[in-house]
């Protein structure tokens, strides 16, 4: 949390379960329709994403650990203006990776060594017959 503080200005970011914000999963890789923006909004989702969901997923599903690091390029009002020629803007998405590079790196020279984290107790159960059939 630290690191991204350093990279993010306070009025940009949104972090925290208290938040209480809703992801949508749209699947990539191309951008989502105005009618697909409209869609999840009208589920009540606050932001589109093209990434959290599989990886939240599988990490779960194998006990792993996982941070998600997400950032929204795309309001929905975005997707709905008709009048903008391209929905993520060639400058931005340069800064963005390096902005993402630098705080997984450093993110990740911090992280404990201890292999008894919490994450192994979250592993989801698997259906004996599926794990064993392989």
């Amino acid at each position: 949390v630290e690191t991204a503080r350093r990279h993010w200005p306070a009025e940009c970011r949104v972090h925290g379960i208290e938040q209480q914000l809703v992801a949508a999963h749209c699947y990539g890789p191309r951008l989502t329709t105005p009618a697909e923006a409209l869609a999840y909004r009208s589920m009540g989702a606050d932001v589109l994403n093209h990434s959290i969901a599989p990886e939240a997923t599988l990490s779960r599903e194998i006990g792993a650990c996982f941070v998600p690091l997400a950032f929204v390029t795309a309001g929905f009002n975005d997707y709905m203006d008709r009048s903008r020629q391209e929905l993520l803007q060639e400058h931005v998405l340069p800064s963005l990776s390096m902005t993402a590079s630098r705080v997984a790196l450093e993110t990740a020279a911090r992280l404990p060594t201890d292999p008894e984290c919490s994450c192994q107790g979250l592993k989801s159960p698997q259906p004996a017959e599926r794990s064993s059939r392989f």
